[in-house]
């Protein structure tokens, strides 16, 4: 194989890997964010602390205040920034 196919078949190995590992990464963020709403849906007050989920779901809070920002189906609560609600509740 000549160097230019070389360099091809170098840059197609890496996008395919990249994509995978995207895939993987999105994956596992719709499932965790899965959790954090069905944890959200299981509960006796309106809000629930990030800790009171996290013990809940063994996700790391810093995972959930990740994932809860970035869903459009959890809301933080404006009053107190470490407690999440669903959206519509």
């Amino acid at each position: 194989m000549d160097l230019m196919g070389q360099i091809l078949s170098g840059i197609a190995v890496l996008a395919v890997g990249s994509l995978l590992a995207w895939l993987a990464r999105a994956s596992k963020n719709r499932v965790d964010t899965a959790k954090i709403i069905s944890c959200l849906e299981n509960r006796t007050h309106k809000f629930r602390s990030t800790h009171a989920i996290a013990a809940n779901t063994n996700l790391t809070e810093a995972r959930i205040r990740d994932l809860a920002s970035a869903s459009d189906q959890i809301r933080r609560n404006e009053k107190e920034k470490e407690s999440w609600t669903l959206v519509g509740e």
